[in-house]
């Protein structure tokens, strides 16, 4: 009869990764069956363990709720959520813990609404610029997926993203792409990000650096100055290339002055306006 009862608790156990719980002498699933000859008794001590409410952590609020389901409608309900995950490609490790989809089963969450949310997220990330996309995989590896990842949900996204500054990041990277200044390093874009720098300051710096003629060296300069530098300067993240920057600034505007260029005056070269 032990070897009966083994095998019949076993198998319900494992349906729902549980198999553990039956060498729990605390429970005594193995004595409960003798007993009573009751799964349903058995059943119940199961339910008071502690792995049972961490892998059916919805269990206790519904019940509480007044709707109380089975495990087999709890893990239906699973399968379809991640079913919808799968189909729109998201992460394999998104919804990687019990907690995840039991957020859903506790809030009424229907696999109908679950799939509209999905499709809505993945427009949203399809309609994020391309730019911006490129960067992201560029700087941190995160694909187009990932990205539906974090409209389907920001909060639980941040696994993926790991600090949400990587998008503002991505965006600058790809403002200065798009201004005409070049790619930069995502060290840089970082740095732009956390000075408290928005994008649209970010667009309006670059676009001064792609106009500016002072990366293109004269033939009396002999030493480089990269654009990252001058983005460097422009934003003010580095004292040393605002400084190599301004220097060959004033030598130009200088020279200018000795070639019967502006007269200087006391406020400055008249006539100039910003030398580059």
């Amino acid at each position: 009869m032990t070897e009966t009862a083994n095998q019949i608790i076993n198998n319900a156990l494992t349906a729902y990764g549980l198999e553990g719980l039956l060498t729990d002498t605390d429970l005594d699933l193995i004595g409960t069956w003798q007993r009573t000859a009751n799964m349903d008794a058995v059943w119940a001590r199961v339910q008071t363990s502690q792995a049972y409410a961490d892998r059916f952590p919805a269990m206790q609020g519904l019940a509480a709720a007044g709707r109380a389901i089975t495990e087999e409608t709890y893990v239906a309900l699973e399968r379809q959520y991640a079913g919808i995950l799968s189909m729109y490609g998201l992460p394999e490790t998104f919804y990687d813990d019990a907690s995840d989809f039991g957020a859903l089963i506790e809030g009424d969450v229907s696999p109908q609404e679950f799939s509209q949310r999905a499709g809505l997220a993945a427009e949203a990330a399809d309609a994020t610029n391309p730019e911006v996309l490129d960067q992201l995989r560029d700087y941190y590896q995160i694909t187009a997926q990932d990205l539906t990842a974090y409209y389907l949900d920001p909060e639980r996204a941040t696994s993926i993203f790991e600090e949400r500054e990587r998008f503002g990041a991505a965006r600058i990277g790809a403002a200065s792409v798009t201004t005409g200044v070049g790619p930069i390093t995502r060290q840089t874009a970082e740095q732009i990000q956390r000075a408290g720098i928005t994008e649209t300051q970010a667009r309006g710096g670059f676009r001064t650096v792609a106009g500016s003629t002072l990366g293109e060296e004269t033939a009396s300069e002999t030493s480089d100055l990269t654009t990252g530098e001058l983005v460097q300067a422009e934003f003010g993240l580095d004292e040393e290339a605002r400084l190599k920057a301004e220097e060959r600034r004033q030598r130009r505007l200088a020279g200018f002055s000795k070639t019967g260029g502006p007269a200087m005056g006391r406020t400055g070269f008249a006539g100039l306006g910003t030398a580059r």
